[in-house]
Order: C-alpha cells, then structure tokens, then sequence
C-alpha cells in the first residue's frame, strides 16, 4: 500500500493509521510505518532501520557492534565508518543526530529544513506541499532526477557519498570506500576473497529472512548469472523468475529457463495479469514514488506479474542484481571512452530539462571538491552517487509498497564493491571478471552462453539457414 515502510523526522507527530512514534534522544520526533523494521538503542540516540547483516565472516552482526559502538565515551564518524564498511542489505543508521546511508542508498532520504523522510510523497504531506511530478520518460537518459535537486524548492535528496546532520542540517562528504580500494596479489586471490564473503552474506541474509521463499530475478545477462552462482554455494533454498515484458530479448526467455533447468531451480516466467485493479495500481505506483520512478518495475507492479511468486499468501523476498554494474565503468563507453564526462553524451535528455540539467551540473561542481573519493573516477562516481543513488533507490522505494514482497540487491556493500573495483579497467569494460568470478564459484552454468553470444549465434544460425536454402534453389533450378 502506499506509504508503506516509510518513516519521517521531524519537530511533530506524523500521525496515521499505522504509524507509531519515537521521540528521539535529541528531542525530535521519528515517525515510521509500522512496517519498517526498526531497531534503536535505551536513549533512541542511535536508530538502525531496514535490514542490515554482516558480510565479513570475521566480524559480528550489525547490531552487536552498535551496541559496542555505544559503549564508547566518544563516537566519531570514522568509528561509523569502520564498523558499517562491511554490512550488506537495505538499511539506514542514524547515530548523534548523523544520518549514513547504506553502500549506494537503497534506503533513500529527502530533506527540508522541517523534515527528513524515506518518502517524497510523505514529506510533502506533512509539509502541505501540491504533488508535482518530474518530467521524466522511461527510455530517455536520464530518465531519473540526477543529483539533489526535486521538483520542490527546498526539498533535496541525500545522495550515498554525503552525510546529514538532523538538527543543524550540515552536509559532509563521506567515504564511499573507507580503506581505498582493496589490493591483491592476483586476480585468483580477489574472487577467493569475495566468495568467502558474499556467501557469507548470502547466509545471513537467509537468517534475516527465515521462513520467507527466496526469488532470484534472472535474465540471460551476467549480472544475475553471478549472483546465482554465489546463491549455489550457500545451500539456501531458492526459486528463479523472469517477467516477461512486450521489448524482451529472446535471450532473456531462453537462457535464464536453461540455468535453472542445469542447477535444478524451479523458474517461472511471470506473465502480466490484466484485470480491473490495473489502472489503480498503476495510479498508487505514481504516488507512493512521487513520480521519481518510472522504470519498468511499474509496469510489471501496474499488471500483478509477482502475483503467482506469493499466490499461497507468504511472504517473499526478491533478489535482484542491479548494483554490479558500478564496478563496470557503464558509462565510459557512452562518454567515448573519455575520463571527463560529456553530460549532454551521457543523458541527452538534460538539454530541454532544465531542473535535470541544473541538478547534475550543482552535483557535478559538488564533486569536484571531493577529495576523499579520489580513488573513484568520475564517471563511477556518476553511476554510483546518481544512477544507483537517485535512479535504484527510487525502484527499491517503489517495492515498499508491494504486498508480501521485500526487495534486495545482494551486492549493495562496500566490502564488495571495493574487491571488485580492484580488477583492470578493461576487465571490467568487458565484464570479463563477472564471467572470471562466475566460471571460479559455479562451473556448471559458467559456459553456457550470455545474452551477447546467444544472439551471436542466433544471427550465425539463421544467416547458415539462409545461405543452405539458398544454395537448395540454385541447385533445384540447375
């Protein structure tokens, strides 16, 4: 339902059906839908809220080490920095008066100088503001508001490399990687090293979630191929889906029902439900985002496609595998393989936007005053502070809304991403690691074609057809 999992901060009570309150140690005022998982200390000085779980497999559960964090006379944000380096999930901490974001901001944040909230739509109604929708069209890059600007004057979004103080309302830049970039002594040692922790990972997060069947999201693609090669090391229990949809590459039909077939996984391909609710659907969509979502998750919330993964009433959880691409260098290519980014190259769309245009262009002058991430190029840094942290967090609030379903992307850690940004640039270009990581962890599905050499091979197959009917009627014919 909408508003579903949301929470609000500020001087007042957001009082709903289904809201409940806690008054914070600094006297303001949380607001959360009963929903949301929270979790807070005696003097509510400290709030974890989402789900969050530990993906070093030397170190302890995020709450015990909150717990030994509050302990200390004096927290520093480099304390928080150092225990929050190796968690894994959807999740947000606020610890004297700071709000951190996880790895890339799945569990998102707008703020005024009123309120602070996981919901755009949720702020501008405890600030009785008139809804307005921004202007963007599924397809058109960007089709995501790029940076800190809204539609709203004062209303601005907190973006995964910044900070947030609740009472004074400073912003600081944080670390997105508080040790650099993780070394190695060969490419062997950095796979070994992330499958040891992202199964790890994938472990609690099964106790995170016990009881609730596991949905793997699968296409012919190898973002998901990897990460279903880490679900086989775990001895969890999981099923694989794929949505169907009127533009899908046969590839994504074909391939992910022949992983599942090799690994013994039950897949089903969701088709789209057209009935009366339809249309409201798709309304509740809309304003449970704000608008700040139009990808295609919509459509398939819009037509009830997850409705046959949860028919026995059950809770579900969908693993989805959005967040790989940040170690990929996605934008290089489309800047023509420049280091400083061409924004009207990148996202054509920003030339007759004129609130995306000054957005991306304040975050851009934003980040050229940040030292501490100076290990990232810009063009990741693109993709990891706007596209996932704008564009992704959007798409996971969407699933908030979303009856019996929690979504998560298993690679949004920082632990992760920095043993993946250790591979070479044109290895990473290539996606050749993903293919490395994948053969190393499941051989079995390691040789079975992607999309890109599937549709290499259907093209092969058919010109091979064309050419032997061909060379049947020149010898028919004589």
């Amino acid at each position: 339902m909408i508003d579903d999992k949301q929470f609000i901060i500020g001087k007042d009570k957001y009082e709903l059906s289904g809201w409940k309150q806690l008054q914070m140690a600094n006297g303001i005022i949380f607001s959360y839908q009963e929903k949301l998982r929270v979790w807070h200390n005696e003097s509510s000085s400290i709030l974890l809220l989402g789900h969050a779980w530990q993906a070093d497999p030397d170190r302890e559960a995020p709450v015990l080490e909150i717990e030994k964090l509050a302990a200390k006379e004096t927290i520093t944000q480099t304390d928080v920095y150092e225990i929050e380096k190796t968690w894994c999930g959807r999740y947000l901490l606020i610890i004297n008066d700071w709000i951190y974001l996880d790895a890339v901001g799945c569990l998102g944040v707008f703020y005024s100088s009123d309120h602070i909230s996981s919901s755009l739509h949720v702020l501008c109604n405890s600030e009785g503001r008139e809804i307005v929708y921004p202007k963007i069209v599924r397809g058109q890059d960007p089709d995501f508001v790029p940076g800190m600007r809204t539609c709203y004057n004062g209303v601005r979004r907190l973006l995964p490399s910044q900070i947030y103080n609740i009472v004074t309302h400073e912003i600081r830049t944080r670390p997105l990687f508080p040790n650099g970039i993780m070394a190695a002594a060969s490419d062997e040692e950095r796979v070994d090293k992330l499958e040891v922790c992202f199964v790890h990972s994938l472990r609690n997060m099964g106790t995170c979630f016990r009881g609730q069947q596991l949905w793997l999201g699968l296409t012919g693609g190898r973002d998901s191929r990897l990460t279903m090669s880490m679900m086989e090391k775990t001895g969890l229990d999981y099923s694989t889906y794929t949505c169907n949809y009127k533009w899908i590459d046969p590839a994504d039909v074909i391939i992910p029902k022949i992983l599942s077939k090799k690994l013994k996984r039950e897949n089903v391909f969701l088709q789209p439900i057209d009935n009366d609710s339809c249309q409201k659907r798709h309304n509740d969509y809309l304003v449970h985002t704000a608008g700040m979502s139009v990808d295609i998750d919509w459509r398939y919330y819009a037509l009830d496609q997850y409705k046959p993964l949860y028919a026995d009433g059950k809770d579900i959880v969908l693993l989805r595998s959005g967040i790989w691409e940040i170690a990929k260098e996605f934008y290089y290519p489309m800047n023509g393989y420049k280091e400083e980014p061409d924004f009207e190259r990148i996202f054509p769309a920003i030339k007759n936007n004129h609130l995306l245009r000054e957005s991306l262009y304040e975050w851009y002058d934003y980040c050229a005053n940040d030292i501490t991430n100076k290990d990232i190029s810009i063009l990741n840094k693109v993709y990891w502070d706007l596209r996932t942290g704008c564009w992704i967090s959007s798409i996971e609030q969407s699933y908030d809304m979303m009856e019996h379903i929690t979504s998560i992307q298993p690679c949004n850690s920082r632990l992760f991403l920095s043993i993946l940004m250790g591979f070479d640039q044109p290895v990473r270009l290539s996606k050749k690691h993903m293919e490395l990581i994948t053969n190393r962890v499941c051989p079995a599905i390691g040789k079975i074609p992607y999309d890109t050499e599937y549709k290499v091979r259907v093209k092969l197959k058919t010109r091979i057809h064309r050419l032997l009917r061909k060379y049947k009627r020149m010898l028919t014919n004589g």
